[in-house]
């Protein structure tokens, strides 16, 4: 009886390599795993998202994409720890040495949320600004806009960009429930 056959273990190595900076080794696993796991098991789509992730953000990069995908994962393993502002400064490093990188716009949407959880509202919206010309720019748009509604309870500013997910990108995933929340928002502002 091999311990190393109870998924449970296996997934267990899978983040222990992917934080401690072996997507490699984490890559191989989830292959291994893919070879007796069904598509209804509960660990099947996440699986699947993490080897997309190595494979698209690791695999195909140079040596430069790939180091900034270790220290990724470094600051991912720092949230874990809720080590969040030095999550937050490993992220900002990580930006400030990669522009241009393709996985910059992933870790710039990452640090967003990261800010929002530490309170820092003037620095998230300047991130999710940053990747509005990128495949990120609908939910960088879409958290600018939480930002005014929420935080600084400016309806008419978040209702700028709630219209610009319709106007200029209907064709995101995230168009319909933008579509409901500003139906919501308009039936707020009546009463």
């Amino acid at each position: 009886y091999n311990i190393y056959t109870i998924p449970e273990i296996k997934n267990k190595l899978v983040e222990t390599y992917l934080f401690s900076g072996n997507p490699d080794t984490a890559l191989s696993i989830i292959n291994e795993i893919f070879l007796t796991l069904t598509p209804t098991n509960n660990t099947f789509n996440d699986l699947m998202e993490i080897r997309d992730i190595i494979n698209h953000y690791y695999m195909n990069s140079d040596e430069n994409g790939k180091n900034a995908f270790k220290d990724y994962l470094k600051s991912e393993f720092l949230l874990k720890q809720r080590k969040i502002a030095e999550a937050s400064q490993l992220l900002k490093y990580i930006i400030k040495n990669n522009d241009g990188l393709e996985l910059t716009p992933l870790i710039s949407i990452r640090r967003a949320i990261v800010l929002m959880r530490l309170k820092n509202f003037e620095e998230a919206l300047y991130q999710t600004q940053s990747i509005e010309s990128t495949i990120f720019a609908d939910r960088g748009i879409i958290m600018s806009g939480q930002i005014y509604e929420q935080i600084y309870n400016n309806i008419p500013k978040a209702m700028e960009y709630y219209m610009r997910i319709l106007n200029e990108y209907s064709d995101s995933i995230y168009s319909e429930p933008i579509r409901y929340h500003i139906r919501k928002l308009k039936d707020v502002e009546k009463i």
